[in-house]
Formats: C-alpha cells, structure tokens, sequence
C-alpha cells in the first residue's frame, strides 16, 4: 500500500471524526508540505476538498 492508498484508508475510516492534514501526514510519516501538495496533485482535490465533498470518493481513487 502506498502512501496515499495509507492516506485515502485513513481518511475514509475516520470520516466521523476530526480530520486534520497534519494528522493524516503523521500518519504516513510524510512532511506536511509534501502530502499536501502531493495530495492535490493526483486526486485533484486538497485534504479539506476530499474530506468536505461527498462526490469525491470514487473519482479520486481512480485517479491514482
């Protein structure tokens, strides 16, 4: 699995909760900077976007 499969798993199993960037970067021991930029790069949306927009889901994961 890698980082953003980690990442996405972490996310989507903590939907309920409160999701912070920094929590999810911590989580796959990346620099906060680089998940985030990363992030957006292949799923086309930032870490709020992802976690605020219920129509995200399938798409991104398609992406990568």
């Amino acid at each position: 699995m890698n980082s953003l499969q980690k990442a996405i798993a972490y996310i989507e199993s903590n939907l309920y909760e409160e999701i912070r960037a920094e929590n999810v970067a911590k989580v796959i021991q990346m620099p906060l900077y680089y998940f985030q930029q990363g992030f957006r790069v292949i799923t086309g949306y930032s870490v709020f976007e992802y976690v605020c927009c219920p129509g995200c889901f399938g798409q991104a994961q398609e992406s990568y």
